[in-house]
């Protein structure tokens, strides 16, 4: 099974409108910590908030969010994965692609030097080829040659530490690699967003831990955990109380409710009932919605709350609909 980190697709934004989320936004694309977690419950909005900061922070290099998966080694290979995008937008033809095919090489035999270790040329391996396929044929070329030049001598054992199981020693591998890409950029910022961080095992969250702890100058995280329930409140908490800046994504308010309705050309009088049945949750109320579009000019209310607008279509216009 492909337990791939999913990159968080981009929408186009103009179109949806962010609907009462201004301020998150800002906030998260104001803080300037190490690490910023963003909170609140399933389907209130974390995922468009993290998206959208991404998207308008154009002083630092923020490559989409990755949204990671249940299964070991997830927190890595989203590392990994949201380094390469970083890498990709950097590399414009075959001569960025030789630069950067050099320093991820000579990054590698550095850390192989001092640990003695073969697993950071495995890394550069996978880094190049995630890369490759982001960037032009003939940079991809320049790239694969690279990549055949760090074959190591037991590869395949090495490649399954990357690929399937929480190992601290290639989180250590990617931080020192993402410090040489911030070089690289020429002193940047790079921004790192991963989404549904609560999915992550125990041992990917102790690493979550120690990563957020090594960051070098010029690597901040935003990470989005839904709090659903006592487990996810406390790895939310774990990272406040290390440091971390916390943001608290709370239901739309009823004028931004009121608003959305409007646009979709709805009455914006039935805003009060949306969200006593939502919770002003955008998912719910993406939902809902859909739901009340169907039945206008006069509104159809289920007997259920929640659950009844979770099951329905989000529209098409639905900002924050996603977790």
């Amino acid at each position: 099974m492909d337990n791939s980190p999913e990159p968080v697709v981009a929408d186009d934004l103009a179109a949806i409108g962010l609907f009462g989320r201004d301020k998150a936004v800002d906030a998260l694309m104001r803080s300037s910590d190490k690490v910023t977690v963003l909170t609140g419950d399933s389907g209130v909005g974390k995922s468009e908030v993290l998206r959208t900061a991404q998207l308008r922070d154009h002083e630092a290099l923020c490559p989409a969010p990755f949204r990671v998966r249940n299964a070991p080694g997830a927190l890595q290979r989203a590392l990994l994965d949201s380094l390469a995008s970083v890498v990709a937008e950097l590399t414009e033809g075959e001569p960025a692609a030789r630069r950067i095919g050099r320093l991820i090489s000579d990054t590698a035999k550095r850390i192989a030097a001092t640990r003695m270790d073969e697993l950071a040329a495995e890394v550069g391996r996978h880094l190049l080829s995630v890369i490759r396929v982001r960037v032009s044929a003939e940079a991809a070329d320049v790239l694969q040659e690279v990549a055949h030049q760090l074959t190591t001598s037991v590869s395949q054992e090495l490649a399954a530490r990357i690929a399937d199981a929480s190992d601290p020693d290639v989180v250590d591998i990617v931080i020192e690699f993402a410090g040489d890409v911030v070089a690289f950029a020429g002193g940047r910022t790079l921004r790192l967003a991963l989404d549904d961080c609560d999915r992550l095992d125990e041992s990917d969250q102790r690493c979550l831990m120690d990563f957020a702890e090594l960051l070098p100058e010029g690597i901040a995280l935003r990470l989005s955990f839904s709090t659903w329930d006592v487990d996810s409140r406390t790895q939310a908490n774990a990272l406040v109380i290390r440091g971390a800046a916390p943001i608290n994504l709370e239901g739309l308010t009823e004028q931004a409710v009121r608003q959305w309705l409007i646009s979709e050309e709805l009455p914006g009088d039935w805003a009060p009932e949306v969200c006593r049945r939502t919770n002003g949750y955008a998912l719910h109320v993406s939902a809902a919605i859909s739901l009340l579009r169907e039945a206008a000019p006069r509104p159809f209310w289920p007997t259920s709350n929640l659950r009844a607008f979770s099951k329905r279509r989000p529209t098409r216009r639905g900002a924050g609909s996603t977790s």
